[in-house]
């Protein structure tokens, strides 16, 4: 069957919600359709069957739970929950359709359609310094803050970094001149809409894109009905983390939502009922070029897809919220897209298996360009084998490291690379394991000895464990230096030798 994506009141009672719209708002287990409903173009897009063979699928992934929801002309054809909101046996649920995830990065192209409604209102102009709108303090002394417009922002060409974290806040570029993604910008962005709208980000955003298009279960701040309805997130180990509960609007990445809500988007970004025609093609044409086969529009990344030998332009974004990741891609052309949601740091290995079984066959350099490891791979594998062995101590690692090296004899190097064992060591720091994660770095040190940056990361395990032993200091050091020698211009390792020779009596 399908399901109606004609936007519901905010006002209508839950009950008659189910009576009316059935199974789209996860009152039921929704049937699932036909997988040639819908299809127009490429290969056949097997829904059914992705429906059967996704269990096993989390569980191969090491991924607790997922919710997807797959439209097609403005219909939902697939919608549906898979696996459990919470590993706790005593706390979580089956996913529902009705679940609710963060939506990490995904929060961006909501806030970049209220954006273009102001422009449409004549309220925001693109290319108008932001500066003259409103006092932006942030980066100290440096002129060109200044000229930053909305276009920068919504093409990711600001300047800024992802993230600030505790430093201070800078610009690397001319902006608009290149591509580098900032949540920064985003952040400032909504500062805008509040100062234009004068309301708050998730009043506007709320008034402005949720309402109209019947997301009822969308907001950018926590809701208290949120408590029962939501998932928790887990790391790559499967251990569930404290659920975050944002009391203000973060406006790159604080969306919390449903499958079935954010199918409500995706279907408006496919048939604009809220834009002008002309913004509504601006914001999926491109604006500025990432690299061959990926562009950036307004506040949405845009890929060229060839299906059945012939070039497609496809609408995408992905979010990382760490222990949440989420994953939207929708072809204009086709009419078709999906989105899915999981509450695990493994969600993204799933995805190039979704986006193939929901939209057919085809190359995404998007794909590539993100540079998940997917389900599949033997270094996604051999990278959840040697987690599982970590969690035993080093020497469970160091023997279970040996034994996937001897099973891919000629691929050992390409399965477990610098890449992969760089990011095993850190996920080992985080859980404060630095034992292992120690050794980790030593084998990457032993498997790639012209890399600075293995000698880097081993000077931070060593940095880490130093309260202990006055050993780890100076082996942090030794390390440290060595990844200088190897890359003079290592910023990094100037910083913590400085930090760690001052240190010393």
């Amino acid at each position: 069957m399908k399901y109606d994506l004609t936007p519901i009141g905010a006002s209508w009672p839950s009950l008659l919600t189910c009576l009316i719209l059935g199974l789209l708002v996860g009152c039921g287990s929704p049937e699932r359709s036909d997988p040639s409903e819908g299809d127009t173009a490429g290969p056949e897009p097997t829904l059914s069957s992705l429906a059967d063979d996704l269990p096993g699928l989390l569980e191969l992934s090491g991924v607790p739970g997922l919710a997807i929801a797959v439209v097609q002309d403005g219909e939902l054809v697939m919608n549906e929950g898979f696996g459990v909101t919470d590993s706790d046996p005593d706390s979580g649920r089956q996913v529902t359709s009705d679940t609710i995830f963060e939506a990490a990065s995904l929060s961006k192209a909501v806030v970049a359609l209220r954006a273009l409604q102001l422009v449409d209102a004549g309220s925001l102009n693109l290319d108008r310094p932001l500066s003259e709108i409103m006092p932006f303090d942030d980066v100290q002394d440096d002129p060109r803050v200044d000229t930053i417009t909305a276009r920068h922002i919504l093409t990711h060409s600001t300047g800024f970094p992802n993230w600030r974290h505790d430093q201070p806040l800078t610009m690397s570029f001319d902006p608009g001149t290149e591509f580098s993604y900032s949540g920064e910008g985003f952040v400032l962005l909504g500062r805008v809409l509040e100062h234009l709208t004068g309301q708050s980000l998730a009043v506007t955003l709320q008034e402005g894109v949720f309402d109209p298009l019947g997301m009822t279960s969308s907001s950018f701040v926590w809701r208290p009905d949120y408590d029962r309805r939501s998932a928790t997130g887990h790391d790559s180990f499967g251990t569930r983390r404290e659920k975050q509960k944002p009391e203000t609007a973060n406006a790159a990445a604080s969306l919390h939502t449903t499958a079935t809500d954010y199918a409500r988007l995706l279907a408006e970004l496919l048939d604009s009922t809220l834009l002008t025609g002309d913004t509504a093609r601006a914001m999926l044409s491109p604006q500025i070029v990432v690299e061959d086969g990926i562009a950036w529009g307004l506040g949405v990344g845009l890929e060229t897809v060839t299906v059945n030998g012939h070039p497609e332009t496809y609408v995408w974004h992905w979010g990382d919220n760490g222990v949440f990741r989420a994953f939207f891609a929708a072809s204009p052309d086709r009419k078709r897209g999906v989105v899915y949601f999981t509450n695990s740091q493994n969600g993204l290995a799933l995805v190039g298996e979704i986006v193939r079984r929901t939209l057919g066959d085809g190359s995404h350099p998007a794909l590539a360009w993100l540079d998940y490891p997917s389900h599949d791979s033997p270094g996604f594998q051999a990278e959840r084998r040697l987690l599982v062995a970590g969690l035993e101590g080093t020497d469970s690692f160091r023997s279970t490291f040996q034994a996937i090296a001897a099973e891919l004899p000629s691929e050992a190097d390409s399965v477990l690379d610098e890449g992969v064992l760089n990011r095993l060591g850190y996920t080992f720091l985080q859980r404060d394991a630095v034992d292992v994660a120690i050794a980790v770095f030593q084998q990457n040190v032993a498997q790639y000895p012209e890399s600075s940056n293995a000698y880097d990361s081993l000077g931070e395990g060593y940095m880490r464990r130093g309260d202990r032993t006055v050993g780890d200091i100076e082996q942090a050091i030794l390390n440290y230096e060595k990844s200088l020698q190897l890359d003079p211009g290592n910023a990094n390792a100037k910083a913590m030798l400085a930090e760690l020779t001052s240190a010393k009596p």
